[in-house]
Order: C-alpha cells, then sequence, then structure tokens
C-alpha cells in the first residue's frame, strides 16, 4: 500500500469547550424553570426569545455604568447583561414594544442606546463572544417585572 497520509479538518473550538456548552444548556434550562423565559441554546450560546411587551436596550460603556447607577438611585432595576468587547456595552432588559415609534426611536438615537423589541434573540450569560463571556452585571430576580423602556429613556435624560 502507498502511503496514504489521513488529515482530519481542524476541529471548532465550540466543540472542543464542551463544558461552556454544557453550562449554558444548563443556563437555558435554569432560565425557562426560574423565570418561564423561552431559552435556547447551542454550543457555546444561550439566547432569549423576547416576550411579547419585553426589549433589550444596548448602551456603550461608559454611559451603561451611569444609567445604572441613576436607575438605582431611583429605585428601578433591570436585569443587566455586560458585553465585552471595544467599547464594551451593557443590555438592560426592559419592558417595551415590539417597535419603536419614531419619536422614541429617535430619542434612543439621541442617547446612543440600540433597542430590540419582542421576537429577536438575546444572548445571555454565559455566552462565549470573541471578547469573552457575558456575565450578569444585575441578575433577574424571579416574579420581579422589567422595568418600563421610558424609565431607561428619562434616567438618560437626566444624565445629560
Amino acid at each position: 500500500m502507498t502511503g496514504v497520509r489521513v488529515t482530519t479538518p481542524p476541529e471548532i473550538p465550540s466543540q472542543l469547550d464542551r463544558p461552556a456548552a454544557h453550562r449554558c444548556t444548563d443556563a437555558a434550562e435554569r432560565y425557562h424553570d426560574e423565570f418561564g423565559w423561552a431559552c435556547g441554546a447551542l454550543d457555546g450560546e444561550v439566547w432569549i426569545r423576547l416576550a411579547t411587551g419585553t426589549g433589550a436596550a444596548a448602551v456603550d460603556q461608559p454611559l451603561a455604568g451611569r444609567l445604572r447607577d441613576a436607575l438605582h438611585s431611583a429605585e428601578v432595576h433591570s436585569p443587566i447583561v455586560e458585553c465585552p468587547g471595544r467599547p464594551g456595552y451593557w443590555i438592560f432588559l426592559v419592558a417595551g414594544p415590539r417597535t419603536l415609534e419614531p419619536p422614541t426611536r429617535v430619542a434612543c438615537s439621541a442617547h446612543g442606546m440600540t433597542y430590540r423589541g419582542a421576537s429577536r434573540l438575546i444572548d445571555l450569560p454565559p455566552t462565549q463572544s470573541p471578547s469573552g463571556e457575558l456575565r450578569w452585571i444585575d441578575p433577574p430576580t424571579p416574579g420581579v417585572i422589567f422595568p418600563d423602556l421610558d424609565a431607561l429613556l428619562s434616567a438618560l435624560d437626566a444624565l445629560g
């Protein structure tokens, strides 16, 4: 037999990182069991499909930290996900419409906020991104309702 070299394709990192895949599957199940969220997981990712009446507001750092402080001082609490990167940003889970009315869209843009409404998929911890693992800044609490998007916009207005 002549020399035949057998090669295998390079392995995909997400296939090698089985613990991350298990953590994501466990997290999706936990989010469903504790909060009733429609979640899914695959490899190193876990996500939520936003329900009707909910949304996700992404705010770049360092403004996101100032917004969180302003919300906390007003006794407003939202689950917040940190997404590492340059720039890093935080995702605030909120009560909000599926699509924004033009004035609200303009207000979000003026503050550098990106909004996604119901039925959109949003990554949750412990998803692995190219810049690192997503983590909770303020984790969700069972039975606590997300704050209204207007509360975030009012706090951003107050920050100037």
